[in-house]
């Protein structure tokens, strides 16, 4: 783990092995990066593949990343590299036994925004034209996700939604609520990862620089563990002086909500970026140059 020395200094929350690509352009740009994972992915048992196979349905929704990968593993047999520098390199794509690998043509897959359906268009497995997802200029979330879905509703009447244990339901709500059957299938859980004594010295160094210190936090439940962490290393009192990146105005006003209180009149800075690694690129840079206001 990099100790802190070049600022600004940038504190990445996203779940092991999402952030090798980001870091190391972060690391070059001249940036010091701390990964801290809020969270950890833990696989769910989820019973016989054949029960949610994608020919059952006329529509599956892999509401992350993680979850589009979990499902083509388990259904179709793609072998995924371990890390998310190999993921991004078309060398190191995803491979499938071609005895499993086929999706069925009249079934369509969605995702809530371009990072994930990216791993979809990568797999070379499911057609570009089965791919559903928000326009590049909207937000990654189920509400913009709907908006694509509803021209096509007159055709889907079973869906899958893929998922993590706990998650939103407004999506599978309007799909039942559209007159579509929906199961939904929990590949994975959320935990909140317990950082280390030596990490909390490194995060309070890192937020009592005179340089700014950008966090990047991707999901309420992150949003919990990261403040939980801070609380239990007592670092409540130095949040106030960090700036922040999310990626959905929904965690910007929980995390507002979330923050213990500093005393400043002013709230601290926070971004909404879009998800992907580019965007998030440049949101930390432009966070990490920006002035504060007085």
């Amino acid at each position: 783990m990099q100790a802190p020395g070049v600022y600004p200094f940038v504190v990445l929350t996203r779940p092991k092995d999402k952030n090798a690509v980001l870091a190391q352009r972060l690391r070059q740009a001249g940036m010091s990066v701390l990964e801290l994972p809020a969270l950890k992915l833990v696989d769910c048992e989820a019973g016989p593949a054949s029960q949610y196979a994608p020919v059952r349905y006329d529509l599956v929704v892999l509401v992350s990343g993680y979850a589009c990968r979990r499902y083509l593993q388990w259904q179709l047999g793609l072998d995924y590299p371990r890390t998310d520098a190999q993921a991004t390199s078309r060398q190191a794509s995803a491979t499938a036994s071609p005895a499993r690998a086929a999706w069925p043509p009249d079934t369509l897959a969605a995702t809530v925004g371009q990072a994930s359906a990216r791993i979809l268009y990568d797999s070379a497995v499911v057609p570009g034209s089965a791919i559903i997802h928000p326009a590049a200029d909207q937000s990654a979330d189920s509400e913009h996700l709907w908006q694509q879905l509803l021209p096509r509703m007159d055709r889907i009447r079973r869906v899958l939604i893929v998922r993590g244990e706990s998650g939103r339901e407004w999506l599978a709500d309007r799909l039942e609520q559209a007159g579509a059957s929906v199961d939904k299938l929990a590949l994975y859980r959320r935990e909140a990862a317990r950082w280390s004594a030596e990490e909390g010295v490194m995060l309070h160094q890192a937020m009592s620089a005179p340089q700014p210190c950008v966090v990047l936090l991707t999901s309420r439940e992150g949003v919990d563990a990261a403040l939980a962490n801070g609380r239990r290393l007592a670092l409540d009192g130095l949040w106030a002086s960090a700036r922040f990146v999310v990626v959905h105005e929904r965690i910007a006003d929980y995390l507002q909500s979330r923050l213990p209180p500093s005393g400043k009149a002013a709230l601290p800075m926070v971004k909404i970026s879009q998800p992907g690694d580019d965007a998030l690129f440049e949101s930390i840079l432009e966070m990490a140059s920006c002035q504060a206001s007085s």
